[in-house]
């Protein structure tokens, strides 16, 4: 599986999730379906730093879609347009990316720096209230920590979201039923296994940015009946 495909799936997943939110609540499958998503991006954004060919456009474009996509995702999550409390996961993602370049760069010369640059990420992520936390970071430091060995790859996931499941368990961040509902997420791991190291069709990188607050502007008008 290419990593054209592995990105068709994210976003095929992300929109049913989003759909099951906005539209279909009853569905509690398309909430566990959704859950996929997830890791399939953090997977694609470790394997995106690892093989770009140009660092500061990749993040340009994530900083770019994480402005355009704000208002649209307040909207649907907060119901305002402005709002100060909470972030997209194209912050989430550009947090990590940051995460991904101090390690690094640091991990040669200086290890302490190397784990200062994720924990700062971490740190901010939380501050910031980004769609998943801090769980985003850290598992895109950990997919790209695992290399291309598929055991590592099971072991990242699990070890990173237990992390992430005792955390919002200390800090009551969350409802039990949704801590656990990001269990699911491990049907992630059987399409992630799948993957050939190849990257498929190259075009339309644009196209799948453009898709995440457009898919949300329209659930949201659909919700709205303003169609």
């Amino acid at each position: 599986m290419t990593s054209f495909a592995l990105r068709c799936l994210a976003l095929a997943t992300m929109v049913v999730d989003h759909a099951g939110y906005m539209l279909f609540p009853q569905l509690g499958w398309m909430r566990m379906v959704g859950r996929i998503a997830f890791p399939l991006f953090c997977f694609l954004l470790a394997q995106g730093f690892r093989h770009t060919r140009s660092l500061p456009k990749y993040a340009l474009r994530l900083a770019l879609f994480a402005l355009l996509s704000e208002g649209v995702y307040n909207l649907v999550f907060s119901g305002r347009f402005t709002v100060l409390s909470a972030h997209n996961v194209f912050y989430a993602l550009l947090l990590a990316l940051g995460a991904l370049v101090a390690w690094k760069h640091f991990l040669p010369r200086w290890p302490l720096g190397a784990l200062l640059g994720p924990l700062a990420a971490c740190v901010l992520a939380v501050a910031l209230q980004t769609d998943y936390g801090f769980w985003g970071v850290l598992l895109c430091l950990c997919f790209y920590l695992a290399g291309d060995g598929k055991p590592n790859l099971a072991l990242a996931l699990v070890a990173s979201l237990g992390v992430f499941t005792l955390y919002r368990f200390v800090t009551r961040a969350a409802s039990a039923t949704w801590i656990w509902t990001q269990w699911y997420c491990l049907a992630s791991l059987p399409i992630l296994l799948l993957y050939n190291g190849k990257p498929g069709f190259r075009g339309g990188k644009w196209a799948f940015y453009a898709l995440y607050p457009a898919h949300l502007l329209v659930l949201w008008l659909i919700k709205n009946n303003l169609f």
